[in-house]
């Protein structure tokens, strides 16, 4: 199972990989899914990277729209560091 960082740098200095591409696609658009900077905040609270702190204007993810987030990184990132809490 390839990490998160793992995979990042593939993106970076790879050159291009319509097939990781392909596979990151969906969690690029689950975390701009809304016109702010909330999502990564959402993903990196989600993966207990940061502490879950919002101020206004920004606030976490619907319920909703997190269970979606666990999906993506889950299933399509395989990631086993992720928590409903937030």
């Amino acid at each position: 199972m390839e990490s998160s960082a793992d995979l990042m740098h593939k993106l970076m200095h790879d050159g291009r990989n319509d097939e990781l591409c392909e596979k990151l696609l969906p969690l690029m658009k689950w975390l701009f899914a809304e016109p702010n900077p909330k999502g990564v905040n959402t993903a990196l609270a989600m993966m207990g990277e940061v502490h879950p702190v919002f101020r206004l204007p920004y606030y976490p993810y619907s319920e909703e729209l997190r269970m979606q987030g666990i999906l993506r990184l889950a299933v399509e990132l395989c990631h086993p560091f992720l928590s409903t809490r937030m």
